[in-house]
C-alpha cells in the first residue's frame, strides 16, 4: 500500500454529505421537491446558490429556474427555503396551468405533493425490503432491529 491515506467522506450533524462552500447541504427533501418541480413542469430546475455566489442584498439561497427548449433560461423565483411553500408559489403562479388558487389552496395541494412523494418513497423502501427478505436463504433476517425469522 502506498504512503497516501484514505480521505473519509465528511458529513454533516445529520447525517448529509459535506459539500464545500455551502452552508446548507442538500438533502432528501431538496431532491424530492426538485423532482415535483420537474414533474410539475421539466423544464424547472431547483438550485442552491452558495454563499460566495450571491450578491450583497441576496439572502435566500434556493432559486428556480426555468430553461425552456429554444429560449433563454431565466429565474422563476428565490426562496428561503426549497420545501412545500416554493411549491405552492409555483403553482399559484401558473395560470396556464389551472385557475389562480388562494394562498391556502396552492399551499395544501404543495402539501399533499409532497406527502404523496413521501409516501411513494416509503413504499418503494418496503418493497425493496420485502424482496430482500423473500430471496435470502437465511432462516432469519434482521433489519433495523426487528428479526423476520422469529415467530410473532
Amino acid at each position: 500500500m502506498s504512503g497516501h491515506k484514505a480521505k473519509r467522506i465528511q458529513t454533516n450533524s445529520d447525517g448529509s454529505i459535506y459539500v464545500p462552500g455551502t452552508e446548507q447541504p442538500i438533502t432528501e427533501r431538496h431532491l424530492r421537491i426538485d423532482e415535483l418541480l420537474k414533474g410539475y413542469d421539466p423544464y424547472l430546475e431547483l438550485q442552491f446558490i452558495p454563499p460566495g455566489e450571491r450578491g450583497l442584498l441576496d439572502t435566500k439561497p434556493w432559486r428556480v429556474v426555468h430553461r425552456p427548449p429554444n429560449a433563454q433560461a431565466y429565474i422563476v423565483l428565490y426562496a428561503d427555503d426549497a420545501d412545500e411553500r416554493l411549491l405552492a408559489r409555483i403553482i399559484r403562479a401558473d395560470n396556464a396551468k389551472q385557475n389562480v388558487l388562494t394562498e391556502m389552496e396552492a399551499l395544501n395541494k404543495a402539501k399533499e405533493a409532497v406527502k404523496r412523494a413521501e409516501e411513494r418513497a416509503a413504499l418503494r423502501e418496503s418493497h425493496a425490503l420485502a424482496a430482500s427478505i423473500f430471496r435470502s436463504p437465511k432462516y432469519h433476517y434482521k433489519h433495523n432491529g426487528v428479526d423476520f425469522g422469529e415467530p410473532r
